[in-house]
């Protein structure tokens, strides 16, 4: 996957719960955050309007969608 909208079509379409997901269009309060940051990808967490940043992506998003397929 070469963009965030990929993976978020990815996620509706395996019918993931956007409640605590934070990607693309949907907006949650806390739980996991997946955006882009100039030419990276950042995986991380929220909570109580912190963000923890666990893994930053260089290259591509195969890596985060991995991360949901084995949950």
């Amino acid at each position: 996957m070469k963009s965030i909208e990929e993976l978020e079509k990815y996620l509706e379409d395996e019918c993931y719960s956007f409640v605590e997901i934070n990607i693309g269009k949907h907006h949650a309060h806390e739980g996991i955050v997946i955006e882009k940051n100039g030419d990276a990808y950042e995986f991380g967490y929220s909570e109580r309007g912190n963000k923890r940043i666990l893994m930053v992506l260089c290259q591509d998003l195969v890596q985060v969608k991995m991360r949901f397929s084995s949950s």
